[in-house]
């Protein structure tokens, strides 16, 4: 019986492996953030970060946004979106109240481009370019804040003050705290980490990815993947890049999934990851939810589909 998966003779084994898969997910994980951490770091404590946004801010005009924003921006690019947000808070008082529109595009561009240097890193650990992926992701953004932007701006919609929600204390001072607080963050990401990847094993176990690849294969197959990678999908999408990686690199050195299905993969989840959590998030800074969520979306298969079909040497049968 399938069960037996929790049988207790069963159960430390599949435990063991498990602990196994996600050692080996959080070590190629770590190998790449811990250094980029403290470069990050680096810069934040010389003032740099303000030096690295100055080619944001005529691209913040050409999206409507303030240019002052384009700090915020470049922190959530190099950084992650929670940096991008408390720089957004402190930046708030020196421009004009800004709108659902502006709050809107700015969540969008956030979303779809930030921590590029550790999820280009992370995509390419995958076996696809960091450097594509890095490339790819900014040049989305802007186009999809500039198309919006010009689109609520012919259509009237969005025009309303943005209420903000987002008020997050500051961080403790002192190397110490900072490197104790990223020590539980990489604890946290481990045990994460451990529950996907047993996860995965009950979901191979009780033939759900059967189900799910049967679910979602119709659509898959129109983005260049097999249902193979139905589970990758899911799990990038509802928890994020670095949980979906980790499933992507086992299953890719297990031999179930082909080079076609990492890349689409890799550049779905890449564009669209963490749904739930990352959309709420926006959600407090003004943000429409269901146009960031639901645009999000739909740009990230729309470039999917695109990318798979211009690949030179993807699979024919079926696609």
């Amino acid at each position: 019986m399938r069960l037996a998966l929790f049988a207790p003779r069963l159960l430390p084994g599949a435990l063991l492996g498990a602990a196994k898969d996600a050692f080996q997910a959080a070590w190629a994980y770590f190998k790449i953030l811990i250094p980029l951490t403290i470069v990050l770091k680096i810069i934040l404590e010389l003032g740099w970060l303000s030096w690295c946004s100055l080619p944001l801010k005529p691209l913040c005009l050409l999206t409507g946004l303030p240019p002052e924003l384009g700090v915020a921006w470049a922190a959530g690019i190099l950084i992650n979106l929670y940096s991008a947000m408390f720089l957004f808070v402190g930046i708030l008082p020196q421009i004009s109240p800004p709108s659902v529109e502006q709050m809107t595009v700015f969540s969008l561009m956030m979303l779809i481009a930030h921590s590029l240097p550790v999820e280009g890193r992370i995509a390419g650990q995958c076996g696809v370019s960091a450097w594509a992926q890095v490339g790819l992701r900014m040049g989305v953004a802007l186009l999809t804040g500039i198309f919006l932007h010009l689109a609520a701006t012919m259509g009237g919609f969005w025009a309303e003050p943005a209420v903000i929600l987002f008020d997050p204390p500051p961080p403790p001072p002192g190397l110490l705290n900072w490197a104790w607080g990223e020590a539980v963050k990489l604890g946290g990401v481990a045990v994460i980490i451990f529950g996907v990847m047993l996860l995965q094993r009950a979901l191979r176990h009780f033939r759900i990815t059967d189900i799910l690849g049967r679910v979602l294969g119709p659509l898959l197959r129109q983005l260049g993947m097999g249902p193979a990678a139905a589970v990758t999908v899911v799990i990038g999408f509802g928890m994020g890049l670095v949980y979906g990686s980790g499933v992507i690199i086992k299953e890719t050195r297990e031999g179930n999934l082909t080079q076609d299905d990492v890349f689409a993969a890799v550049t779905l989840i890449s564009l669209c990851h963490a749904l739930i959590e990352d959309t709420f998030l926006m959600g407090v800074i003004g943000a429409n939810l269901w146009g960031t969520l639901g645009i999000r979306v739909l740009v990230s298969c729309l470039v999917c589909f695109a990318l798979t079909r211009m690949r030179p040497g993807r699979r024919r049968a079926g696609i």
